[in-house]
C-alpha cells in the first residue's frame, strides 16, 4: 500500500481510481531524442494531454528553470487548475523511495521563500500538490540500475562520476551556488552522494583533479563550468563523448519512466507529469501507441479548460 500525505486524500478520489489492468506503454517504442521529432524540442514549455477512455496523461513538457513567475511554472499551475490531477510525476526523484513525503514537501516550500526553488520546476510541482493533497512520486530509476546498465554498455565508473557532476553544474549555475561555492566545493559533495547511489568503492580514487584530467581527455580541452550547458550534454549518439553517455543514459530513464507513468495512470487515471521537453519527444511514439494522438497540446489558458 502507498503511503500518502496523510489526512489530504479524499477517499472519494481512491475509490474512483479504479484499476485498468491492459493498459500498457511499450518501452520498446520509446525513441533516442536524435531520432525524436524536433518540432518536440521548443523554446517554449507546453502541456501535452493524452486520453484514452477514461485514462488521462497531461505531461507538462518543462524548459528547466528553478524561478517561481517562469513560464514552465506558470504552465504547471495552469495544469492543476485546469485538470482533475489525482497524482503526480517529476524528474529528479527516485521511484522507488515511493510516495514524497509531507516533510519533503513542506521543506520545498520552506526553502522558496524567495521564489526559487532548489529542485526546479519538480519541487514547485510537488509543492501544488501538497497543497492540494495530492501525491506526488518520482519517476526515476535507482541510480545503482543505471550504473550498471552503462557499465555493461562499455563506460567505466569514472566515466559515471565525471557526467554526474557535469550534469549538476546547469542547475548549480541557475541556483547561485556556482558562483557562490566554487566548482571544487560543489564536486566534493557531488561525488559524496554520487558514490553512495552508484555504489562505487571508496578505494577507487576521483578526486577534482582526476575530474579535471578525466574532462579534458573525454572533451579534449580543459573544463570550464562556465561553458557547461545544455547542449554540451544534449544526448546523441554519434556525438561528443559526454552526448553519447547523456544518450545512453537518457534511453535507460525514459524506457523506465515509460513503464512508471503506465502504472500510475492504471491505478489513478488522471496523471500530471513535469518532465523536461526531452523527455516527451523520445517517449512520444510510445505515448501515441498507447493513447492515440493527443486531443490537446499547447500552453493552457489562465480560465478553467484547455484553451
Amino acid at each position: 500500500m502507498r503511503l500518502f500525505f496523510a489526512g489530504l486524500i479524499p477517499l472519494a478520489i481512491i475509490a474512483a481510481a479504479a484499476p485498468a489492468p491492459d493498459f500498457r506503454i511499450d518501452p520498446a517504442l520509446v525513441d533516442s531524442l536524435s531520432a525524436a521529432p524536433p518540432g518536440l524540442m521548443r523554446a517554449e514549455p507546453y502541456l501535452v494531454h493524452f486520453r484514452k477512455g477514461g485514462l488521462n496523461l497531461y505531461y507538462v513538457c518543462a524548459n528547466h528553470e528553478s524561478r517561481e513567475g517562469g513560464k514552465t511554472f506558470e504552465v504547471i499551475r495552469k495544469a492543476f487548475k485546469a485538470f482533475p490531477v489525482r497524482r503526480v510525476i517529476v524528474e529528479g526523484r527516485r521511484n522507488h523511495e515511493g510516495d514524497v513525503p509531507a516533510e519533503s514537501a513542506r521543506e520545498a516550500i520552506r526553502e522558496a521563500k524567495d521564489g526559487r526553488y532548489k529542485w526546479g520546476e519538480g519541487g514547485y510541482a510537488i509543492a501544488l500538490a501538497y497543497k492540494k493533497g495530492i501525491p506526488a512520486i518520482g519517476g526515476e530509476p535507482r541510480e545503482q540500475d543505471v550504473f550498471l546498465e552503462m557499465r555493461r554498455a562499455g563506460f567505466g565508473p569514472e566515466d559515471m562520476l565525471g557526467l554526474g557532476f557535469v550534469n549538476m553544474i546547469p542547475s548549480y549555475r541557475d541556483q547561485g551556488r556556482l558562483a557562490a561555492e566554487g566548482p571544487k566545493a560543489l564536486f566534493a559533495e557531488t561525488m559524496e552522494w554520487k558514490r553512495k547511489e552508484f555504489g562505487v568503492p571508496p578505494n577507487l580514487a576521483f578526486d577534482y583533479e582526476a575530474f579535471g584530467r578525466w574532462y579534458g581527455s573525454k572533451a579534449g580541452a580543459a573544463f570550464d563550468p562556465a561553458k557547461i550547458d545544455y547542449d554540451v550534454l544534449r544526448p546523441d549518439p554519434k556525438g561528443t563523448f559526454l552526448q553519447r553517455m547523456s544518450d545512453a543514459t537518457a534511453n535507460i530513464r525514459n524506457g523506465f519512466l515509460a513503464g512508471v507513468i503506465a502504472g500510475e495512470v492504471r491505478e489513478y487515471r488522471h496523471v500530471l507529469v513535469v518532465y523536461g521537453n526531452g523527455h516527451h519527444a523520445a517517449q512520444r511514439r510510445a505515448l501515441v501507441a498507447a493513447f492515440g494522438e493527443p486531443v490537446y497540446e499547447g500552453q493552457l489558458a489562465d480560465s478553467s479548460g484547455q484553451r
